[in-house]
């Protein structure tokens, strides 16, 4: 049915959004720290300092480089993080921010029995 009604509404354009803040996800703070080993050996035992994380992500801040598409091991406390670097910039102050795309989370794996571990 057709009243005879129309309304015209101005809405404000977007600003610009920078590619890698489109997120899917709410990110939260979380400075904690890690260590952060590449599962292709181009880096271990890296310290990290986690800057936020999401359900599927985390960024992080790395002292050195490593290349998008590599497979990691994030160690957290007794949490064990596996995933895979999605982007790698390095800012003015010399250190590397880092996306991660989380695929496994083990929480507590530290108490996992040492006879799985070195399974």
């Amino acid at each position: 049915m057709d009243f005879g009604l129309s309304v015209e509404v101005d809405f404000p354009k977007p600003a610009r959004v920078d590619f890698l803040e489109q997120r899917r996800e709410f990110r939260f703070n979380a400075a904690r720290a890690a260590i952060v080993t590449a599962l292709d050996r181009t880096a271990e035992g890296l310290s990290a300092g986690i800057l936020d994380l999401s359900s599927s992500g985390m960024k992080l801040t790395l002292s050195r480089p490593v290349e998008a598409g590599t497979p990691v091991r994030i160690d957290i406390e007794t949490d064990l993080i596996l995933g895979e670097i999605r982007y790698c910039i390095r800012e003015e102050s010399g250190s590397y921010t880092v996306g991660i795309e989380m695929d496994q989370v083990l929480r507590n794996a530290n108490k996992i029995p040492c006879e799985w571990a070195a399974a």
